[in-house]
């Protein structure tokens, strides 16, 4: 998320990360509001990560290409909100020219922004002529996760405004190679729901929130920041192997911090945690 034009600007990842942590979403928006600096920090691994995936894209790319497919790649380096809508214009117009395929499409209704990979035509009706566009993205990893699925769900409802009709499908290619189609109605009424929930979420900024972990914390630009949260708070978190439920039912039974729970009582009982589990941690 960030502000263009006074305009807070939202994305898919801004949507999958909300589903992954609300606490997330809290410090990306004090970030947009230039409340708080962005961690700085360097990790390789993601790094490789993104120009496998750089890769894998170009490599799809240049297969529509060769097998003689019309292509026009979209461009939009400026973030505002006139070269948002521009960008847009620029790609419908490719569509109304019926090309066979939009690269780096843009997609801007003047609080969502999306940056499809791939559009690719069909022929199905829309009001662009007798033949429409389905969104396909490419995704490394060897099976389809539901992150990927928000993403090009939400794509394909934002691309359904332009041409006027949904997508019947949409399209993952794999870092295998292997292209897996999925229905749009089956998720676009989640991720519409969804959206207007961040909308509402973000409209009621300030609130408090805390960095409960989660499963998202392994790839999260903040997971150190938390960590020293977690430290300073002698959170419950660092205990080893504890899950979040359980952290959840010890403060439930007056226990928030590993010190406390260092000296708590054999008699300690907490429902929903075994014995062992207690004596273990």
């Amino acid at each position: 998320m960030h502000v263009a034009d006074d305009v807070l600007v939202l994305s898919a990842s801004d949507l999958v990360g909300f589903l992954e942590c609300g606490h997330l979403t809290r410090q990306d928006m004090a970030v947009a509001r230039g409340e708080l600096r962005p961690p700085q920090f360097e990790d390789l691994a993601l790094e490789i990560v993104r120009r496998r995936g750089a890769k894998h894209e170009a490599t799809l790319l240049e297969s529509f290409r060769g097998a003689g497919r019309s292509v026009i790649e979209i461009h939009s380096a400026v973030a505002t909100q006139a070269a948002y809508r521009e960008a847009q214009q620029r790609t419908l117009a490719a569509m109304l020219d019926g090309v066979d395929v939009v690269y780096q499409g843009v997609l801007f209704d003047g609080r969502w922004l999306a940056y499809a990979d791939f559009l690719e035509k069909v022929p199905r009706r829309s009001q662009l002529g007798e033949y429409s566009y389905e969104v396909a993205d490419t995704k490394l990893a060897r099976r389809p996760r539901a992150s990927a699925l928000i993403q090009v769900s939400l794509y394909s409802c934002m691309l359904a405004k332009l041409q006027g009709v949904e997508p019947e499908s949409m399209h993952l290619v794999l870092g295998t190679g292997r292209r897996e189609r999925f229905r749009v109605s089956e998720s676009a009424p989640f991720v519409r729901a969804v959206r207007r929930q961040l909308e509402q979420v973000v409209a009621a900024y300030p609130w408090e929130s805390y960095p409960e972990p989660v499963e998202h914390c392994g790839i999260c630009r903040w997971r150190e920041v938390c960590r020293h949260r977690w430290e300073a708070d002698d959170h419950l978190t660092l205990v080893a192997g504890i899950r979040r439920d359980q952290s959840a039912r010890l403060r439930d039974a007056g226990v928030s911090t590993v010190a406390e729970l260092a000296g708590s009582s054999n008699e300690l009982r907490v429902p929903r945690i075994s014995q062992r589990a207690l004596d273990r941690a």
